[in-house]
């Protein structure tokens, strides 16, 4: 995929997982692409993606605690590292240099988190930061600098 292909696309992440859909918006068309997943990596369902220059990320979901990031040129998967906590239904939101995990649920034991973690792309490091005030699950933020 070229650079000008990557800025002007949208890719959609979902079932089944070997198969991810393109949209370019400057032809206005759909492409499908198989995706390489390198050792160890699986997606899950209800998890969050987030992009930081030449990379998508992909974050949880389901019993996972993997944070993956996607190659743009070949379509290849690798894991990076893994949160402190499993969440599926979470939030990410893009925050300066980092991205702020806020809560979910962990369905092992039918938890709904308030629990936040701070993931930094660039030194590939998670930190534990302040819990949210209240447990949320299946919800939406985004970052704003107004």
């Amino acid at each position: 995929m070229s650079s000008s292909e990557e800025r002007e696309s949208l890719v959609v992440i979902g079932v089944p997982h070997d198969k991810f859909y393109v949209y370019n918006l400057a032809t206005d068309t759909w492409r499908v692409r198989k995706v390489e997943f390198r050792s160890g990596v699986f997606l899950e369902t209800y998890s969050t993606c987030f992009a930081r220059n030449d990379w998508i990320y992909y974050v949880g979901g389901g019993l996972s605690s993997q944070v993956c990031r996607l190659e743009l040129e070949h379509f290849e998967f690798d894991e990076l590292t893994r949160l402190n906590t499993p969440r599926t239904e979470h939030c990410s939101v893009l925050l300066d240099d980092g991205v702020l995990i806020m809560g979910g649920c962990v369905k092992k034991e039918g938890l709904i988190l308030k629990s936040c973690e701070m993931y930094f792309p660039q030194r590939n490091q998670l930190s534990q930061v302040a819990d949210m005030n209240v447990s949320k699950c299946g919800f939406s933020a985004v970052s704003h600098k107004g």
